[in-house]
């Protein structure tokens, strides 16, 4: 599902907007833009996107959806900033960031296999996977043990049948933080 919102709009606009205007990026967008000789790679673009998407969403105030959304904690955007550079690490972005009206900011993954989402709140997380063949693996809890290399090995279930790990071996930390109705 994609929530089309103000942080959405101005996510979109931004990345409409032809190369000259990199001035308005963030100042660690424009040292990376520097740093690869003025020929970023897709990867680089898709992070710089990223980055602005989680300012701007930083922005939203309660109500921002024109109902009763939450507004998003600097404790929710700096988790969701962690565990982003973590992914990016470790080669698994996700392919859409978008904000919940629970004031979490939400990651999703889609693959030729099905889906996954992870939620970030200020102090948990939820995740889920959503194969389109097998069992769905959950997890959840604090965010501070949220392992961002055994939620990689997740997604390998919804990516590729002969590489993917069995769900019966998965050694989830609990149960899923269950999600607040939009």
């Amino acid at each position: 599902m994609t929530i089309m919102t103000a942080a959405v709009s101005a996510w979109k606009i931004q990345w409409e907007r032809t190369p000259t205007a990199v001035c308005e990026f963030p100042k660690s967008s424009i040292n990376r833009l520097s740093a690869e000789a003025h020929y970023p790679t897709v990867e680089t673009w898709k992070e710089m996107a990223q980055d602005i998407l989680l300012n701007e969403i930083a922005q939203l105030r309660d109500g921002w959806d024109g109902g009763s959304a939450y507004g998003f904690a600097s404790i929710a955007i700096s988790n969701a900033s962690t565990v982003l550079a973590q992914f990016r690490l470790f080669g698994s972005p996700p392919d859409l960031i978008f904000p919940s009206s629970a004031g979490t900011i939400e990651f999703e993954w889609r693959r030729g296999f099905g889906s996954a989402h992870l939620e970030i709140g200020n102090s948990t997380f939820g995740f889920y996977t959503e194969p389109n063949v097998g069992e769905p693996i959950m997890d959840g809890g604090s965010v501070g043990v949220l392992n961002v290399e055994q939620i990689k090995n997740a997604l390998a279930t919804i990516e590729a049948r002969s590489a993917a790990p069995s769900v019966a071996g998965w050694g989830g930390l609990g149960t899923l933080v269950p999600r607040r109705a939009a």
